[in-house]
C-alpha cells in the first residue's frame, strides 16, 4: 500500500545479515538505520503500515486521507529518527505522529467546511431511481446489506465523535493497545485516557441505540 522503500540492498550485504525482519525488535532496527542501513527502515514500514492505515481510516473514514496520513507519518519518522531518544516504544512514537496528523487534517477540513456553502441539487428526473441497485438474490442478500449498513452506521458514529475521544476509542477497542501506551500516544494521563474511552463508548451507545432497537 505505502511505497516508501528507501533502498534495495543486495542479499549478501553485511549490513543486513544480523536483521531478521520477522523477529528483530524495533529498537534494534532503529539502531541499524542510524548506523546507515536504510533497509532497516523498510522493515518498519512493512511492520506498521497496515496498523497505521487501519487507525487513520477509522479516524478519517476516507481511504485517500488515510493513505496520505500513513505516507506522511513514515516521512516524518524517516526524517526524525535521528532525534528519536527511545523514551517510548517505536510503535508508540509512530502512532503519536499519525494521531497528530489525523487531528490536524480533521481541523483543516472543518475550517474549510465552515467557509464553504454546501448545496445539494437533486434532479427531478432521478426521483424514481434507487440510489443503489441490488441485483443479488437469495436469503443471504438482506443479511449482507444489513451487516454493511450496521458497519457504515458504526463508522459514521465513530467519525462524529470528538477527535480526542475518537483517537482514544480506536486505539483501545480497535488497535487493542493498553492504557499506558495509549496515554503515551495521546500525551495525557492514564486517567484521562480511561475517561475519554468511557465517554466515547457512552456517546456511541447513545447514537447507535435507535438503530439497535430497530433490529431487535
Amino acid at each position: 500500500m505505502i511505497e516508501l522503500m528507501t533502498s534495495k540492498l543486495p542479499p549478501d550485504d553485511t549490513t543486513v545479515t544480523s536483521i531478521h525482519p520477522e523477529v528483530t525488535p524495533d529498537e534494534e532496527l532503529v539502531r541499524h538505520f542510524l548506523a546507515g542501513d536504510e533497509g532497516a527502515f523498510d522493515i518498519l514500514v512493512v511492520r506498521y503500515q497496515d496498523r497505521l492505515f487501519n487507525f487513520s481510516m477509522r479516524f478519517t473514514s476516507n481511504a485517500s486521507d488515510a493513505e496520505e496520513i500513513v505516507q506522511e507519518t513514515f516521512i516524518k519518522a524517516y526524517k526524525g529518527l535521528g532525534r528519536f531518544r527511545g523514551d517510548a516504544r517505536v510503535s508508540t512514537w509512530l502512532f503519536q505522529i499519525a494521531k497528530n496528523l489525523c487531528i490536524n487534517k480533521f481541523h483543516r477540513k472543518r475550517r474549510r467546511m465552515d467557509h464553504r456553502k454546501v448545496s445539494i441539487q437533486q434532479s427531478q428526473h432521478d426521483d424514481d431511481l434507487p440510489l443503489v441497485q441490488i441485483e443479488a438474490e437469495g436469503p443471504d442478500a438482506f443479511d449482507v446489506l444489513a451487516n454493511q449498513e450496521i458497519n457504515d452506521i458504526l463508522q459514521e458514529a465513530i467519525t462524529e465523535l470528538d477527535p480526542h475521544f475518537r483517537s482514544a476509542l480506536i486505539l483501545r477497542d480497535i488497535e487493542d493497545l493498553d492504557y499506558s501506551e495509549i496515554a503515551e500516544i495521546l500525551e495525557v494521563p492514564v486517567g484521562t485516557v480511561k475517561s475519554r474511552i468511557h465517554r466515547a463508548r457512552q456517546e456511541l451507545q447513545r447514537r447507535l441505540s435507535p438503530f439497535v432497537e430497530e433490529l431487535l
